[in-house]
């Protein structure tokens, strides 16, 4: 079967787009090194469902039964996670990876069109983590990535930056 190149037009359409094709889930290009091989995305999986597990009982002990039901339901969710069936949990090692793949493949293309498109301009990558968008362990979810983005759009532009951006957030555990 030929490789159709996907076309990201949103957030969700990319999300459904990446757990609905299995090339992603795949060995293949782009490599993304040894750390993120399918078999390693396998073991972190199954760690991560024990893990889930093992902080869902601690809850319940401690009484927090919120919390308990939340680690259950996450459990549940990465548990049912299979070949034409994808959880599309960011939380989920095997569609994080899938995820990260098809972001990587995205860009590779993006780039090369414009490298093509603007040869007279220079390519310039740069990482930027503002101060205040730094998070602690357990606080990630308090970002509002459209809010941040704005933000730096804002800054960039009162700044005189006009060209043309490409980015991402990344997120670690």
């Amino acid at each position: 079967m030929p490789f159709k190149r996907p076309k990201f037009r949103a957030h969700v359409k990319a999300h459904k787009t990446v757990i609905g094709n299995e090339r992603w889930f795949r060995k293949g290009s782009p490599f993304l090194g040894k750390p993120f091989t399918v078999k390693k995305a396998v073991e972190r999986y199954a760690t991560v469902v024990k893990i889930l597990s093992r902080a869902g009982k601690r809850a319940a002990r401690a009484g927090n039964d919120e919390l308990a039901d939340a680690y259950r339901h996450l459990r549940a969710k990465l548990k049912k996670c299979r070949p034409r069936r994808r959880c599309g949990s960011s939380a989920c090692p095997k569609c994080a990876r899938a995820f990260q793949r098809a972001k990587v493949a995205a860009e590779e293309t993006i780039i090369a069109d414009l490298a093509n498109a603007r040869a007279d301009k220079h390519l310039v990558l740069v990482t930027i983590i503002p101060r205040h968008m730094t998070y602690r362990q357990g606080q990630f979810s308090q970002i509002d990535v459209l809010k941040a983005n704005r933000w730096l759009k804002d800054v960039l532009a009162r700044h005189g930056f006009d060209r043309v951006i490409l980015g991402s957030v990344d997120r670690g555990f």
